[in-house]
């Protein structure tokens, strides 16, 4: 039985700090100008995340980083001829 609350213990803790960290880095090492081409604002995020550690982190992985790897990427080169 010792075993099982220790799983809890664990599982509960990499939710509640492990992920919204993740997301955390994700966010803060994007350029600004990839969330100004998003039309998303960097500090909003943060504030989600931080304050809904769990749900934020859900949020920005379903919605924000979607929106932004479609501004971040560039243009393709087209080769004049």
């Amino acid at each position: 039985m010792v075993l099982g609350v220790e799983f809890i213990i664990i599982s509960t803790f990499l939710l509640m700090f492990v992920v919204p960290v993740v997301a955390l880095i994700d966010l803060l090492q994007r350029r600004e100008e990839t969330f100004r081409d998003a039309g998303q604002n960097r500090i909003v995020w943060t504030l989600v995340i931080l304050l809904m550690p769990l749900v934020g982190s859900v949020l920005y992985a379903t919605i924000g980083r979607p929106m932004l790897g479609s501004a971040d990427a560039s243009p393709s080169v087209m080769s004049v001829q």
